[in-house]
């Protein structure tokens, strides 16, 4: 059914992913998931993905939105609708907040007709790193000599190598990260008071999603006398314009910009020497290390390109559920809420 709604395999396989999601997710709860059986085949399916949220400082059950399909014989016939009328009449006693990041075809519907409210700007920044005239030599050579002139603009290293030096004077170091342990949990547990609204950041949800996961990560830990103390994580992907790395989480003490400044030296580094023409990111300003992602040079991307992406919040059922739901800023937002990448 997902190839026919969506005309491509997924990468990876889609029964591994299948399985990551919702049969090995850290969450312990119900997953609330629904399919439209038209007997020789599927019609569509609404799946949700239960998931540990904090909220107000409380902790809550969450559904985030993943998976929705309707085959295309099966479009305009109400599948979508009714599914997503049965979800959330399920669930209501059971998780007061569903979320996602619906795309062009779901959002109209999501917003127009089950109330989510569709929270601006997405907070999408990125940094060009070169290696632009490469790509467009195949994709748009037309505009392969532009892309040479914004490759001699962009000076990929001119902050990362001060920030090494400024970092190797403290004695922290970079390291591949095998897997998250006790460590990470003190770092949720210094981080969480100021994130607001966010999926809950412990180690069983960081080796769940960057080590089980059968998408590829690189994953980086922050060192001090030996000990992880922070972490990022990368993964990459296609695009017209070269390839593009994703900044998947970046999390440093608070009181750690040094830190936080190391590890994006090394991610960015990393990236552009790898092929990639940008890195991005997803970061609210809840985000703690937003400022050292904006001295690295991450920038708001171009409106256009913000206005293809989409988070939306819905208030499910009739809970007392506090008011610090419905703007952008009352979530901490990165990549690693994305299912896709």
């Amino acid at each position: 059914m997902m190839r026919h709604a969506f005309g491509s395999d997924e990468a990876p396989s889609a029964s591994e992913r299948w399985d990551w999601l919702f049969l090995n997710s850290p969450a312990g709860a119900a997953t609330h998931y629904l399919v439209a059986d038209a007997r020789t085949r599927l019609a569509g399916q609404f799946a949700t993905l239960p998931v540990r949220l904090q909220h107000h400082g409380e902790p809550v059950l969450g559904l985030a939105v993943v998976d929705m399909a309707t085959d295309p014989a099966h479009q305009r016939q109400g599948v979508f609708t009714a599914l997503a009328r049965a979800i959330y009449e399920g669930s209501a006693s059971a998780a007061p907040i569903v979320f996602g990041f619906p795309n062009a075809t779901a959002a109209p519907i999501h917003y127009g007709r089950f109330d989510w409210v569709e929270l601006r700007p997405f907070p999408f920044l990125i940094r060009p790193l070169g290696n632009v005239r490469a790509a467009l030599q195949t994709s748009a050579p037309r505009l392969a000599s532009a892309g040479a002139l914004l490759d001699g603009v962009i000076s990929r290293l001119r902050a990362l190598e001060h920030t090494l030096r400024c970092a190797e004077r403290t004695g922290a170091s970079v390291v591949t990260l095998e897997r998250f342990s006790a460590w990470a949990d003190d770092l949720w547990r210094q981080l969480s008071p100021r994130l607001g609204t966010c999926v809950v950041r412990d180690a069983a949800y960081l080796n769940w999603r960057f080590c089980e996961s059968p998408y590829p990560y690189r994953r980086y830990a922050l060192a001090r006398d030996g000990e992880p103390v922070g972490f990022a994580v990368t993964t990459f992907s296609p695009t017209r314009y070269g390839r593009l790395c994703h900044l998947m989480e970046l999390m440093a003490a608070p009181d750690d910009p040094a830190g936080a400044r190391l590890l994006l030296a090394h991610a960015t580094s990393d990236a552009a020497r790898d092929g990639a023409s940008a890195i991005c990111a997803i970061a609210t300003r809840r985000h703690p290390h937003r400022r050292a992602l904006l001295q690295a040079g991450f920038l708001p991307a171009p409106a256009r390109l913000r206005a293809q992406m989409s988070f939306g919040v819905r208030r499910n059922g009739a809970g007392a559920i506090p008011n610090e739901l419905f703007h952008i800023d009352d979530w901490y937002l990165s990549g690693a809420d994305r299912d896709t990448l």
